[in-house]
């Protein structure tokens, strides 16, 4: 059974960095979220979660009931402990890692470096110190996904500055239907020539298919293809 995404309101903000410039962001899945759409896709009942420590290591084995072959599917991973609680960090780590190897919260190691300036967040300073800290909080307003499952589009706001927006990346723009059938033109123009596969294009943009092309990519792409049209002509290898 597939795990569906993380909507914006399951995803956590925590303060990572901060520096006189500002604050760096990093997003994570909390333990209570993690069961919750645990719950939402096997049921409450068909899964459940194990703690033991192996080799000095909190190990958490964490599995979900298959119905379809009658049997117990089993992920585990370690975790490590956090800087309050050590002990309870350690066992919620190890739990939220045994529910990525699921695909749990998996789409959030493609965040992008989230960076707040200072004149979106109060910096403070610790007396005669070079420390920098802020009690600003902050939030996921809204988050979008490709058809790879990374994060294509973020919003994050300042809940301590009246929800105002600080970061936001924008969604991808694809490539238009003319723009679509140029590149499949010049594709079906150099065929196989110097073992020439649709799959180069795939790797060069990182998708599965054209349609996903971004335009930042197409002007690149095309010209490369234009030069293989021109070698293919000339007859050069």
């Amino acid at each position: 059974m597939e795990v569906r995404r993380l909507q914006a309101k399951e995803i956590s903000c925590r303060v990572q960095q901060t520096t006189a410039d500002g604050v760096s962001i990093l997003l994570y899945i909390t333990s209570r979220a993690a069961m919750n759409l645990l719950d939402d896709t096997y049921g409450p009942l068909m899964w459940k979660r194990e703690s033991k420590e192996v080799n000095g290591e909190e190990r958490c084995i964490v599995s979900v009931y298959n119905t379809d072959i009658g049997e117990w599917i089993s992920r585990d991973d370690v975790g490590t402990a956090s800087y309050t609680e050590k002990e309870k960090g350690r066992a919620s780590d190890a739990f939220k890692r045994a529910c990525v190897n699921f695909g749990i919260g998996r789409e959030l190691y493609s965040a992008p470096r989230i960076w707040i300036t200072n004149a979106q967040a109060k910096i403070q300073k610790k007396k005669d110190k070079e420390v920098y800290y802020t009690y600003d909080r902050f939030a996921v307003k809204s988050i979008t996904y490709n058809n790879r499952g990374e994060i294509d589009s973020l919003e994050i706001i300042n809940l301590s500055r009246g929800n105002e927006v600080v970061y936001k990346q924008f969604p991808t723009i694809r490539i238009t239907k003319p723009m679509l059938i140029t590149i499949q033109d010049a594709i079906k123009e150099i065929g196989d020539f110097n073992d020439f596969s649709v799959d180069k294009i795939y790797d060069m943009c990182s998708i599965s298919d054209l349609k996903e092309m971004s335009v930042n990519d197409y002007e690149p792409v095309y010209n490369k293809l234009l030069k293989m049209i021109d070698m293919k002509k000339r007859g050069c290898d």
